[in-house]
């Protein structure tokens, strides 16, 4: 469904909920809420969360997919200990290293091991071109 759609649904009830309260003058209470707009309002959005979390599950899958990828595309054109490039930071720059390990994903995210490094982000290392 929409994710617009949804939302203005869920605002829409939020409004009926707000024009439907009747002053009462009750000291412990405001207000009271006709049961209708309660359950309208508890509707719309249990409705526009559970979609939120479908699609936020579904991009994470995409992202997993995308990691993997990355991870064998590496793996295809890097070999067990091939030069490499490692951007230790801005200032420092690129040192060249070897690899020790094929590449893999470290906790959803593609990385290597190299040689007096250990782990790195695959996306701070290049093949070394001389």
């Amino acid at each position: 469904m929409d994710a617009t759609l949804l939302l203005d649904q869920a605002i829409k009830a939020m409004e009926k909920l707000h024009e439907s309260l009747v002053p009462n003058d009750n000291e412990e209470q405001d207000a009271t809420v006709p049961a209708f707009a309660v359950r309208e309002f508890v509707d719309a959005h249990a409705t526009l969360l559970y979609e939120r979390k479908r699609l936020n599950e579904t991009n994470n899958s995409n992202d997993a997919e995308l990691a993997q990828r990355r991870v064998d595309s590496w793996n295809r054109s890097v070999q067990v200990g091939d030069d490499v490039t490692y951007l230790k930071s801005e200032l420092e720059g690129k040192i060249v290293v070897k690899t020790v390990a094929p590449a893999y994903l470290f906790g959803g995210v593609p990385a290597v091991k190299l040689d007096s490094i250990g782990l790195a982000l695959l996306n701070k290392v290049e093949l070394f071109t001389k």
